[in-house]
C-alpha cells in the first residue's frame, strides 16, 4: 500500500481531477538528497493511515527535485511554490493556487535562476500525528475556500478539535477556521491597527488612522470640532483634511529636526534600515482598513493570496536574512572566514517562524515586532561589518551590505504586487485611507531618522509630539459623533 503520486507532468491531470472531485491538490517537492525528505518519505508518507487519508481527501502529486538537465514544468512548480523557507508539502485548489502548508515539513529556499534545484534549509520534524492533523485541517480549509461549505466544515473541525488537543499549533489553526466557519466568512470590518509593538508615536498615529477610516465621507468636510492648531495652523484647521496634513507635517518637522540636530552622524548601516523601515511602513499601510475578508482571496492565479505575502516578508527579514546578516558579523568580528550558517540553530534561536492562519491585525503585529527586532539589532553596524560576507543558499559569499539593502527593496517588490492584488480584488481605496497611508509614511519617516539616536537626545520633543498625535485621535473620535 503507498501514496499514488502523479508526477509533476501530470499537474494538469491534478488540476482536472482536483476540479472534478472536488478535492484539493497535496503537492510534495521531494529532494531526494535531502534527510529529512526521506525521513518523511520512510516514517510518516508510509504510515497506512497517512495512506488512505491522502489518497481519500487530496490529488497527490509529487515533484522530484535536482534534475540533471533543464525540466521546464517542474520549474515553473518550484518557482510557484518554494520561496524562502518554503516547506515541502503543500496544498493548493484545482487552479495550483497554494492556500494550506504543513510546517513542520522539510523546508527549502529555491536555486538559481531555473528553478530545478533547491536549498535544504530544515529537515523538518513532521510526525504521522501532525501529517494527519495538517491533512485533515487542509481539507476543511478547501471546503470552506472553494465551496462554501461552512456548516459541514464547522462539524467536521468540531469533531476533530479533541483529537488535536496534544498538537498545539493544529488547535491553534483549528480554532481559527472554525472561526471562519461559524461565521460564515470572514469579517470585511477594518481590522485593528493598534499594535503593542508599535512605539508610543506609533500607537497614537495608528490611532489616528482607525479614526480616519472610521470617518464618513461628510465627516471629511464637516466644520473641525476640536481645537485649533498650534501657530500658523490655527488659520489651516477648518476641516479633517486640514487637521490631517497639520498632524502630516509636525511629523515630517520632526524628522527635519532629528536630521539636521543629531549628536552622532547617521552610518552607513542606518541610513539603509531607514530605508528599509521607510518600505516596512509603506508595505503594512497598503492593508489599512481593510478586513479579513482580504487574506485568502487569490483573484491572481500567478500570485500568491495577501496573508502569504505578509507571512513570507516576515520570515524572510527575520528567520532567513537576519540569522545569516548576524552570523556574518559574527565571524567578522572574530576574523574568522564566511561559511554557512546550520539552519537548525536559526529554528532553536528564533522560534517557529509565522504560521498561515490568524486574523490581519495578529500577522501585522508579528511582524511589527520582529521588524524592530532587526533595525535595533543592526543600527549599531559598523562599515566594516558591512562588508563582512555570508554564506548562504547562493553558492558564494554574499555581502552583509548586499543583504540588508535587499531587505529593503524586497519589500518595495512586495508593495507592488499587494496593489495588485487588492486591485484584482474590486478593493477601492477610500480618501480616508489614502489619508491614514500618508500619515503612517510620515511615521516612517520620524522613525527612520531615530535610527541610531541616543534615547533621550530628543526625549521631550516625542513625548510632546505622541501626545499631540494622542490628542487628535480622541478628537477625532469625538468628531465622528453626530
Amino acid at each position: 500500500m503507498q501514496i499514488d503520486w502523479l508526477t509533476h507532468l501530470e499537474i494538469d491531470k491534478a488540476r482536472e481531477l482536483s476540479d472534478k472531485e472536488g478535492k484539493p491538490i497535496l503537492l510534495n517537492i521531494f529532494s531526494p538528497s535531502c534527510p529529512g525528505s526521506m525521513r518523511l518519505e520512510r516514517e510518516v508518507l508510509s504510515d497506512e493511515r497517512v495512506i488512505r487519508e491522502v489518497m481519500a481527501k487530496t490529488i497527490p502529486v509529487r515533484c522530484v527535485t535536482e534534475s540533471e538537465t533543464y525540466d521546464l514544468e517542474k520549474a515553473q512548480i518550484i518557482g510557484k511554490h518554494i520561496f524562502i523557507w518554503s516547506p515541502s508539502l503543500q496544498m493548493t485548489n484545482s487552479k495550483g493556487v497554494f492556500f494550506h502548508e504543513f510546517p513542520t515539513a522539510p523546508r527549502y529556499t529555491r536555486l538559481d535562476a531555473f528553478y530545478n534545484r533547491v536549498h535544504h534549509d530544515l529537515p523538518g520534524s513532521i510526525t504521522t500525528t501532525e501529517m494527519l492533523n495538517a491533512l485533515s485541517i487542509g481539507y476543511e480549509k478547501h471546503r470552506v475556500l472553494e465551496h462554501h461549505d461552512y456548516d459541514g466544515a464547522a462539524q467536521s473541525l468540531r469533531s476533530s478539535a479533541s483529537d488535536m488537543r496534544h498538537d498545539t499549533l493544529a488547535q491553534k489553526e483549528v480554532d481559527y477556521w472554525l472561526g471562519i466557519a461559524r461565521n460564515r466568512g470572514y469579517s470585511s470590518e477594518p481590522g485593528r491597527l493598534v499594535s503593542e509593538s508599535m512605539s508610543p508615536l506609533g500607537r497614537a498615529v495608528a490611532a489616528v488612522a482607525e479614526e480616519l477610516i472610521a470617518l464618513s465621507e461628510e465627516g471629511i468636510l464637516r466644520d473641525w470640532k476640536g481645537k485649533s492648531g498650534p501657530n500658523s495652523w490655527r488659520y489651516y484647521t477648518d476641516n479633517v483634511r486640514e487637521v490631517v496634513y497639520g498632524l502630516w507635517q509636525s511629523l515630517i518637522d520632526f524628522s527635519r529636526n532629528i536630521a539636521l540636530n543629531r549628536s552622532e552622524k547617521i552610518s552607513e548601516a542606518q541610513l539603509i534600515l531607514a530605508q528599509h523601515h521607510r518600505a516596512f511602513r509603506d508595505l503594512t499601510a497598503l492593508v489599512a482598513g481593510f478586513g479579513d475578508d482580504i487574506l485568502d482571496a487569490q483573484p491572481l492565479p500567478k500570485e500568491r493570496s495577501l496573508r502569504n505575502h505578509y507571512v513570507h516578508v516576515a520570515l524572510a527579514e527575520w528567520w532567513a536574512h537576519t540569522p545569516h546578516i548576524r552570523f556574518a558579523r559574527e565571524l567578522k568580528q572574530h576574523n574568522e572566514s564566511p561559511r554557512a550558517l546550520e539552519s537548525q540553530a536559526v529554528l532553536e534561536s528564533l522560534g517557529f517562524p509565522p504560521v498561515c492562519f490568524g486574523s490581519l491585525a495578529e500577522l501585522l503585529d508579528k511582524y511589527e515586532e520582529v521588524h524592530w527586532k532587526v533595525v535595533n539589532e543592526f543600527s549599531s553596524m559598523t562599515t566594516e561589518e558591512l562588508d563582512a560576507e555570508s554564506v548562504w543558499w547562493e553558492g558564494s559569499p554574499v555581502a552583509v551590505r548586499f543583504r540588508l539593502n535587499r531587505l529593503g527593496w524586497h519589500l518595495r517588490d512586495h508593495s507592488t504586487i499587494v496593489e495588485n492584488v487588492l486591485q484584482a480584488l474590486g478593493k477601492q481605496v477610500t480618501e480616508q485611507q489614502r489619508f491614514a497611508r500618508q500619515l503612517f509614511s510620515a511615521l516612517g519617516e520620524v522613525e527612520a531618522a531615530l535610527i541610531g539616536v541616543s534615547d533621550n537626545q530628543f526625549s521631550k520633543e516625542y513625548i510632546a509630539l505622541t501626545s499631540f498625535v494622542e490628542q487628535r485621535a480622541r478628537e477625532l473620535r469625538n468628531h465622528r459623533r453626530p
